[in-house]
C-alpha cells in the first residue's frame, strides 16, 4: 500500500476502537483509565507538534518499524511510540486523567520478528528497556569450541555483566551450566568479555559473581560461565564441555 493511501486509511479508522496501519498491524485504542494500569516503557523522546491520534500511528509505524504501540496526547501533540510492555512491577504508569482518551496503548506487535537474525529470541533485559538477541548452543562444547561456533553465527559468548542479565542467563540455561563470554586467558586474573574486549568490572564482579568470586579452582580454571550450582558466574576449566549461550546485537536500532 502506498504511503498516502495508508494516510487515507489510518485517518478513516481513527475514531474507531482500533487503527489498521501497514502489514495489517493493529493499534487497539484504549482510554487513559485503563492504559493507566498498564505499565509501558519509553525508550524514545518521541516527536512533538503531532496533530491526530492517527498522524501518531502512521509515524510510529512508518518510523520505528519494530514499535509495540505509542502514546499520543493531543493537548501537546506528543507522540511517543512505546517500545516495551512490562511483566510485573516497574515501568512507567500513567496516572489516570493525566492524558486524555487519545492515549493509545498499542498490540501492534506481540513479538519483535525482525529484531534479530534467525534462530536468536529478542529478550528484554532490565527496567529501561534494553534488548538483546540470543542463542542457546545446546551441543556440549568446550569453552573454545562454543567460541567459534558462536562467531560463526555473527555473535560472541553472551556477556553477563548485571543482576537483570544474569536472570536472563538462568532461564535460558534451564537448571545446566552454560558458558559465557568472559576469560583471563590472556593475562592471569584480568577478565575480559568477548563482546567488547572490555575488562571486567568491580561492580560486575559484585552484581554477577556475588560470594563466588573467580579464585582459579585448584589451578587452570580460565573461562566464564553460568554456574547452575550458585546462580551466579564462576571461573571453570576451559577444556570441560558444557552449553554455551551465545548473544547477537540487535539487526538494527527499534528506532
Amino acid at each position: 500500500m502506498k504511503r498516502g493511501a495508508m494516510a487515507h486509511l489510518v485517518k478513516q479508522l481513527a475514531t474507531k476502537s482500533e487503527i489498521w496501519v501497514e502489514n495489517e498491524s493493529l493499534f487497539s485504542l484504549l482510554s487513559a483509565d485503563i492504559v493507566s494500569n498498564i505499565p509501558y516503557g519509553v525508550s524514545t523522546s518521541g516527536w512533538t507538534g503531532v496533530s491526530t491520534t492517527a498522524a501518531c500511528a502512521l509515524r510510529t509505524v512508518t518510523t520505528c518499524r519494530l514499535a509495540r504501540g505509542f502514546v499520543f496526547e493531543s493537548a501537546p501533540g506528543q507522540c511517543k511510540p512505546v517500545l516495551w510492555l512490562h511483566q510485573g512491577s516497574g515501568g512507567t504508569v500513567v496516572p489516570a486523567g493525566s492524558v486524555d482518551t487519545h492515549l493509545v496503548n498499542m498490540f501492534l506487535r506481540n513479538q519483535l520478528d525482525e529484531f534479530c537474525q534467525a534462530g536468536f529470541e529478542a529478550v528484554k533485559f532490565g527496567n529501561e528497556g534494553h534488548f538483546t538477541c540470543l542463542l542457546e548452543l545446546t551441543s556440549l562444547s568446550t569453552y573454545q569450541k562454543a567460541s567459534t561456533e558462536c562467531k560463526a553465527l555473527g555473535g560472541y559468548l553472551a556477556s553477563v555483566r548485571t543482576a537483570e542479565k544474569l536472570e536472563v542467563a538462568r532461564a535460558f540455561a534451564k537448571g545446566s551450566s552454560v558458558w559465557v563470554g568472559l576469560d583471563d586467558l590472556v593475562a592471569e586474573g584480568v577478565y575480559i568479555w568477548q563482546e567488547n574486549d572490555a575488562r571486567l568490572t568491580a561492580t560486575e564482579l559484585d552484581a554477577v559473581f556475588g560470594q563466588y568470586p573467580p579464585d582459579n579452582g585448584a589451578g587452570g580454571q580460565h573461562c566464564g560461565r553460568y554456574s547452575a550450582a550458585t546462580n551466579t558466574l564462576d571461573d571453570y576449566f576451559c577444556t570441560e564441555v558444557q552449553k554455551a549461550l551465545c548473544e547477537t546485537p540487535p539487526l538494527s536500532g527499534l528506532c
